[in-house]
């Protein structure tokens, strides 16, 4: 069975505007909202870059049915220590059972380098989120008072009074093999960015699932997520838009390394047009992403989420729930 959520990461909107973007969803149908938890945008002009953990609660209170969650929050130390994700995650479990989602990944520079003093390489940040995940888990899950001494973590004297109503679930975010074997050896699911639907066949979906099954898992009862970027309206000035805004991050070598929004968003001029609208499915029409979230399906994906860049997202996830997801086909 194939399952639709919405993503609204994107800076754009407020708190508040956001909240009406869960309800709309709701109403749509769709099975889950995520959010980006990030310290600072991309961009600078009319950007938000809200605290995530007191609008997850307050999407939850506003909403009756539909699931929400980070996408995805960093608990490997810096700007979150684990047990301060795991508190929460249990707290939000506990007020909304069966509808919290947790997704966590190793981060990005942006948002978790002001707080380390430097940028751990991929190695030691993979490291620390799997010595995060198993010590969150050990904490929900602990009958009795423990101490903790890892790698990267070391407390004494923990217990968790106020517990989560149901097991948390937690989805592991992968762009590469490492991360995705991760995610199959700790998570329970898994949830990629990467559009590219040969590397999700043939590289990170086998890791993940590979990975797995070495657990004693079946993989088949997993979710693989797929992320579908994109955006309905004028392509020329969808692109404008981009370019005035977050265009720079990925495309601009000057920007992978740059830690100011305005400085980011002053770089996205240089973005080519044509990248932008492929990477970020920039369409005339929704019925022109059936095969971009097809694409991701036959690759192995049984979860299509759609993240909107137009700064639109109630009008977008309408189009969407009615003119795209009614022609895909489960693989």
């Amino acid at each position: 069975m194939l399952h639709f959520g919405f993503d609204l990461d994107g800076g754009w909107l407020s708190p508040k505007q956001h909240i009406e973007s869960v309800r709309a969803a709701e109403t749509l149908g769709y099975e889950s909202v995520w959010i980006g938890d990030h310290f600072l945008p991309w961009f600078h002009t009319d950007a938000q870059a809200p605290a995530i953990w007191p609008w997850l609660g307050a999407a939850l209170a506003s909403s009756s049915s539909i699931k929400v969650g980070p996408a995805v929050t960093v608990p490997i130390g810096g700007r979150y220590h684990p047990l301060i994700i795991a508190q929460q995650a249990a707290t939000l479990s506990s007020l909304f059972p069966g509808r919290f989602l947790l997704g966590v990944g190793t981060g990005q520079a942006m948002s978790e380098e002001r707080f380390f003093g430097r940028w751990p390489d991929w190695k030691e940040r993979g490291e620390r989120l799997e010595e995060a995940i198993q010590l969150m888990r050990r904490f929900w899950e602990a009958e009795d008072y423990f101490d903790w001494e890892g790698k990267y973590f070391g407390m004494s004297k923990l217990y968790l009074y106020t517990r989560p109503s149901d097991k948390i679930e937690i989805y592991v975010s992968a762009r590469g093999k490492r991360s995705a074997e991760l995610a199959g050896r700790l998570g329970n699911h898994f949830m990629t960015t990467v559009g590219d639907p040969e590397l999700v066949k043939r590289t990170l979906i086998p890791a993940f699932e590979n990975a797995m099954r070495k657990t004693g898992r079946d993989p088949r009862k997993a979710s693989r997520i797929g992320w579908v970027e994109f955006a309905i309206g004028d392509v020329d000035a969808l692109v404008k838009m981009l370019q005035n805004g977050p265009a720079a991050q990925g495309f601009i070598e000057a920007a992978r390394k740059e830690m100011d929004p305005r400085k980011i968003q002053a770089l996205g001029a240089q973005a080519s047009p044509l990248e932008l609208i492929k990477h970020h499915n920039l369409v005339r029409a929704s019925k022109e992403l059936i095969p971009v979230a097809q694409g991701l399906i036959d690759a192995g994906c049984n979860y299509i989420m759609f993240s909107d860049m137009s700064r639109k997202p109630k009008e977008a996830m309408a189009a969407i729930k009615k003119e795209v997801v009614p022609h895909l086909k489960e693989n």
